[in-house]
C-alpha cells in the first residue's frame, strides 16, 4: 500500500538521524500536535505502584 512505502521512506529517514537530530524531531512532534513523549513513564510509574500496593495488601500477608 502507499502507506506502507510512506512509513518505510518515514523510517529509513529515522534510522539515518542522530540523536540530537532526533531529539529534536520529537519536540517538534509534540509542540505541533500537543503531545508528549512521557506518557509511558507515568503508565509504568502506575504499573508500579500497583504492583507494590499487590505485595502488601495491608493483612500482613503478601499476594491474596
Amino acid at each position: 500500500m502507499a502507506d506502507d512505502k510512506k512509513i518505510e521512506e518515514m523510517l529509513g529517514t529515522i534510522e539515518t538521524m542522530s540523536v540530537l537530530e532526533l531529539s529534536n524531531l520529537v519536540k517538534s512532534i509534540e509542540e505541533k500536535f500537543g503531545v508528549t513523549a512521557q506518557a509511558p513513564v507515568a503508565v509504568a510509574a502506575v504499573a508500579q505502584a500497583g504492583a507494590a500496593g499487590a505485595a502488601d495488601n495491608g493483612t500482613g500477608h503478601r499476594g491474596c
